[in-house]
């Protein structure tokens, strides 16, 4: 008797993905104070992006190959504050899909995973977890896409300028165990 991916329940698999490990930043580089760059958080040996309002930071990676394209994959955000005020911050993540031999473009145009947050607590370096969002997969990823680009951009940031931190994005994904279009059998 033979099997397919669907006949099986499969766990999910996390991958997190290090601000400081994303391929590009983008944003204000022209004054060394203001956001858009890797920095220490406080004097903890912790690196994030310090964020304000449209910072952006760009991530371009292979599909994992054990990822079940029939499933959908979900997407949140690790980011803190290492202020006490009690301010708001929005982040948006366009995201697009890229086939071998495309032109490499902006990671933005197949789809959105918007991050509304709450305001904040006064309590300095507190870590924040978005929700998980749906990356509508099944929407927009094309056979044949091996590749996957990010966007990540401070949309709304009502604070003083450099109190936010992004730390990390985390991708949540079903396997498929038993072999995908995308498995490397031989080199």
């Amino acid at each position: 008797m033979s099997f397919d991916d669907h006949q099986m329940g499969w766990k999910l698999k996390p991958i997190y993905i290090a601000a400081n490990d994303f391929n590009g930043i983008l944003g204000d580089f022209a004054s060394q104070g203001v956001g858009g760059q890797i920095a220490e958080i406080s004097n903890f040996g912790l690196a994030g992006l310090e964020v304000n309002a449209a910072d952006t930071l760009c991530h371009f990676m292979r599909i994992p190959w054990d990822l079940d394209v029939t499933k959908e994959v979900h997407m949140r955000l690790h980011w803190l504050s290492d202020s006490t005020d009690l301010d708001t911050v929005d982040w948006d993540v366009p995201y697009k899909f890229f086939a071998s031999g495309a032109a490499l473009t902006a990671p933005t145009g197949d789809g959105t995973c918007a991050f509304d947050q709450a305001t904040m607590t006064a309590t300095a370096y507190l870590i924040r977890v978005t929700e998980w969002q749906p990356m509508l997969w099944t929407t927009y990823y094309a056979a044949g896409d091996l590749f996957m680009g990010f966007t990540v951009t401070c949309t709304a940031w009502a604070g003083t300028a450099d109190e936010a931190f992004l730390l990390g994005m985390e991708l949540c994904y079903t396997v498929s165990a038993l072999g995908a279009e995308r498995e490397v059998t031989s080199v």
